[in-house]
């Protein structure tokens, strides 16, 4: 916030202390003191929740009393919205920064000629082989045993054998 007092001659002056107060919606109030500039006054609150707010200023101008009072608005800012075409210009001055490329949306066949020539990009795969030995699993050897062991078994009692 900023804040400017004139004397009866219309000159800025900033010899007294300006009081401010905001208000919420819900009732609550903050109050702070305007710092002193070179000739007028200057104030930071910090940020404020969306919402309606009302303030009031006041400071004493020639052993008067004097106040102004007001009302404003916080909206929710959605800065993505803000500007919705791409900047060109911000993407080129980035790429020369960083020593990257920029390709536009018509220039794929230069895209994948500098990604073919470029060394410093391959193919990377990975793949991990662990091998077990079948003795290890004793619930499967064990199950292995106890069906061939019936089936001889059962060959042996039919006369198959």
């Amino acid at each position: 916030f900023d804040a400017e007092i004139y004397n009866k001659s219309f000159e800025l002056i900033n010899n007294q202390d300006v009081n401010l107060s905001i208000k919420d919606s819900s009732g609550k109030q903050l109050n702070y003191i305007f710092d002193k500039t070179v000739n007028a006054y200057s104030l930071n609150a910090g940020n404020f929740k969306p919402g309606e707010y009302s303030w009031k200023a006041e400071t004493l101008i020639d052993g008067k009393n004097q106040t102004k009072s007001g009302i404003f608005r916080v909206l929710i800012l959605n800065s993505e919205l803000q500007n919705t075409i791409a900047n060109f210009g911000l993407l080129y001055q980035i790429a020369v920064k960083t020593n990257a490329k920029m390709f536009f949306k018509n220039d794929f066949d230069k895209l994948y000629d500098e990604i073919t020539a470029n060394k410093n990009i391959v193919s990377v795969s990975f793949s991990e082989r662990k091998l077990e030995n079948v003795l290890n699993w004793e619930i499967l050897l064990i199950l292995i045993i106890l069906i061939t062991s019936a089936e001889w078994l059962l060959r042996k009692l039919y006369g198959l054998i």
